[in-house]
């Protein structure tokens, strides 16, 4: 408790986790966590406890590549913990984020910015059958869909159109 009152930054993935438990459940839109890359900003404690488990502590998305530059599209970016940690994993990776609810994107952006990552292609839109507009419910967090006609409209890609070559 002292360390995280102190601030002191902490690599230690348990201490992590401790820190991250004991965040409150309310907490105001902009609230930051002190990350070893950096602060990332986050609207939901659970979501930010979820997210950090299932790819740091678990590592959901690791592959191996061939390649130390591997292309990697990442549809439904959020807050862009995941393209902080393929970063990490593959810094020369080329990668590309969708992120349909523009909140979340300027969010995304903003860590991306805070990690000191500047090579990731980020894009507000929704990963879709194809180009144009949809109607995204944008509840906030990491709950947003695509939706019939509720929501708000939104850029839409068609992604088998915009895959590069090999991914």
């Amino acid at each position: 408790r002292l360390r995280r009152e102190l601030g002191v930054t902490t690599s230690d993935q348990h201490e992590l986790g401790y820190r991250l438990n004991k965040l409150p459940l309310a907490i105001a839109p902009g609230q930051r966590f002190q990350f070893p890359w950096g602060p990332v900003e986050f609207q939901s404690a659970s979501d930010l406890r979820g997210q950090y488990g299932e790819i740091f502590v678990r590592r959901h998305y690791a592959f191996q590549s061939r390649r130390p530059d591997p292309v990697i599209i990442d549809a439904g970016g959020n807050i862009g913990m995941s393209a902080i940690w393929f970063k990490q994993e593959f810094p020369q990776a080329r990668v590309t984020v969708y992120e349909a609810d523009p909140e979340q994107a300027a969010v995304l952006q903003r860590n991306l910015a805070a990690a000191a990552i500047t090579d990731v292609q980020v894009e507000n839109a929704a990963v879709w059958t194809e180009d144009g507009t949809v109607s995204f419910d944008n509840q906030g967090q990491d709950r947003g869909a695509v939706r019939g006609t509720q929501g708000i409209p939104v850029r839409a890609v068609d992604l088998a159109a915009h895959l590069p070559g090999a991914v």
